[in-house]
């Protein structure tokens, strides 16, 4: 359950990454030359490369990074939330999964779980934990 807590949330959060316009090509273009960087093992040259492409839009590029991160698993999504929240700060507490996590703190801070949104998100998460 809570071992694919990102990998979860990056699926609920992805339709709002794609369409924020603070998610332009400089900050795309950080979070790949991050990823590559520290986590190689995550985002290879070739595949950081790709994601670069400024021939392609970046909303595209954007789509085509996320589903590549949860192909790769808890550990890709974890890292790209954590280069969100230092390149980008004020998206990362924007966003959907962040606010709902607060929320449910502050309305009844014991809670659990809860289950998300039903088809085609069939997540569940547990809030209140960062």
């Amino acid at each position: 359950p809570d071992s694919n807590r990102h990998h979860e949330r990056l699926q609920m959060d992805t339709h709002f990454l794609c369409s924020d316009q603070r998610m332009d090509t400089e900050l795309v273009d950080k979070l790949v030359l991050q990823l590559n960087r520290i986590y190689p093992q995550i985002l290879t040259d070739k595949e950081a490369h790709r994601f670069r492409n400024l021939s392609v839009p970046t909303n595209v590029r954007l789509a085509e990074l996320l589903k590549h991160l949860c192909g790769k698993g808890e550990e890709a999504c974890e890292e790209f939330y954590r280069g969100l929240h230092l390149q980008a700060e004020d998206v990362y507490t924007g966003l959907p999964t962040r606010l709902l996590q607060r929320g449910l703190c502050l309305l009844n801070p014991t809670t659990p779980s809860i289950s998300m949104w039903g088809p085609p998100l069939y997540s569940t998460i547990s809030p209140c934990i960062s």
